[in-house]
């Protein structure tokens, strides 16, 4: 399996948040097992899903 990195239909988002909340985001995926891009794209769809009814 290609990584994300390479495969075209992604693209490499950049944000800044506190060190706090970065640590436990980070916390969490990892107990969790989850990936951090997988979660922070199901917030993604979320929020433009509510700015999309909202219109």
């Amino acid at each position: 399996m290609a990584g994300k990195r390479k495969n075209p239909d992604y693209h490499q988002l950049c944000v800044y948040v506190p060190k706090e909340l970065a640590v436990k985001f980070k916390t969490f995926c990892t107990a969790k097992q989850l990936e951090q891009s997988e979660v922070v794209t199901g917030f993604i769809e979320n929020w433009v899903e509510e700015q999309e009814q909202n219109k």
